[in-house]
Formats: C-alpha cells, sequence, structure tokens
C-alpha cells in the first residue's frame, strides 16, 4: 500500500505568522483550492461543543476554513446533526445556542451556523447504499445532502491516485475515535459511502461485525 502525504505545522509562530495563517498554509497544501467551489454551498462539519465542554476547535479555526471557502467562490456554512442522547444539542434551538455560547456566531466564524437534520433531528434524506446487505439507505441530514459532497475531494484523490491510502488513514483513524468513545462497552463500526460513488470503505471492526451478523 502507498504512503498518503501528511501535512502537519506546530503551533510555533513568529511575527506576522499567526496559527490562522499556518492554517491556511496547510488548506492550501492540502489541494483545497483545487477543488470547485463556485456558487456552491459548502458544509463546513463542526462539534459545536455541549455546554461548559472546553473540548471543540477555537471558532477562530473556523473562520480560516470559511474565509478560505469563500474565497473560492463557495458559500460556506457550519452545521453539524443533534444528538441522540440528552444533553445542549438534543434539538436545534438549544443546538444553536450553544454553538453561539461557545463562540460560533456568523460574527465571529464569517458564515452561518445551520443544523443539518433540522428542528428535532428528523429532516433526513435517505439515500441509497450500493451493495448493502443490511441497510439498504442511510439517512443523511438534509442540509449536508444539499451541500456539496465529499465526491469532489474523491475526483482530487482519484487524480493523484491517492484514494486508496488516504481511505485506509481515514478509516484508522474513525475506528480509534469510535473506540475511545465506547470505551470497552460494547463493539462498534462505521461504514463510509458517497452518493455518487456508493461504498468507500468500512473500518476493521464493521467488517468483523458485519460477518458475525451474516453468519447469526
Amino acid at each position: 500500500m502507498n504512503t498518503s502525504p501528511v501535512y502537519f505545522t506546530d503551533f510555533r509562530c513568529r511575527p506576522g505568522l499567526n496559527q490562522q495563517q499556518k492554517l491556511r498554509k496547510l488548506l492550501l497544501k492540502a489541494g483545497m483550492d483545487k477543488i470547485d467551489f463556485q456558487d456552491k454551498f459548502v458544509a463546513i462539519k463542526m462539534h459545536f461543543g455541549e455546554l461548559g465542554n472546553l473540548a471543540y476547535l477555537r471558532p477562530n479555526y473556523a473562520k480560516t476554513v470559511a474565509d478560505l471557502v469563500k474565497e473560492l467562490g463557495g458559500r460556506p456554512f457550519l452545521t453539524d446533526c443533534n444528538t441522540l442522547y440528552v444533553g445542549s444539542r438534543k434539538h436545534a434551538l438549544e443546538h444553536m445556542d450553544t454553538a453561539y455560547t461557545n463562540g460560533f456566531s456568523p460574527f465571529s466564524t464569517g458564515c452561518h451556523v445551520i443544523i443539518a437534520d433540522g428542528l428535532k433531528g428528523t429532516d433526513e434524506v435517505e439515500v441509497p447504499v450500493e451493495g448493502a446487505q443490511y441497510c439498504p439507505t442511510a439517512k443523511i441530514g438534509r442540509a449536508l445532502m444539499d451541500a456539496a459532497t465529499t465526491d469532489a475531494c474523491l475526483d482530487i484523490l482519484d487524480a493523484a491516485q491517492l484514494r486508496e491510502p488516504v481511505m485506509a488513514s481515514l478509516l484508522t483513524a474513525i475506528q480509534t475515535h469510535l473506540d475511545r468513545r465506547a470505551a470497552g462497552a460494547f463493539k462498534v463500526g462505521a461504514v463510509l459511502f458517497s452518493n455518487r460513488n456508493g461504498p468507500l470503505g468500512q473500518t476493521k471492526t464493521a467488517d468483523t461485525l458485519l460477518k458475525l451478523w451474516k453468519e447469526a
């Protein structure tokens, strides 16, 4: 398997170059300016944090991404879906209040906050999953489906012949995150797909769980 390029930077800043400017350089180095954003709605997936929680990215970084999207002709907005668990993001009104309280306002980020799956988390689109054995469709927040999808990024990866290593790295990272969230209480995996390209891959645990399900 070919290795994929990884771009990183440290937090050191010198006069005339701050962290937001360094993030912009990373975005351009990764090829974001090669994506066709012209006149397209662009969803910037965020975690706005729960009330009282400080474990989220600062709004300043969201502004850097949004500003670049606008420079490239896009129409960005920050988004996330409502949570299934009880908290400060269980419906859109509290979710947006939480986002604003934690600093994600149009004034600080340069774009609006739109909750992808609507007021109660029921505004969704059923997307066919090509080749699926058990889940023929997946429910995706309508705002995400109305915005530019991952397919534009896949086109860039395909042109550079990097889809396979990038997807492998992404799936590993997703599984690591899921394992941390589950904390050993149960097994969880993920299957990735896009509306145009269909299945993109699945994590190691998802593969194991699907095999067990099929054999049951």
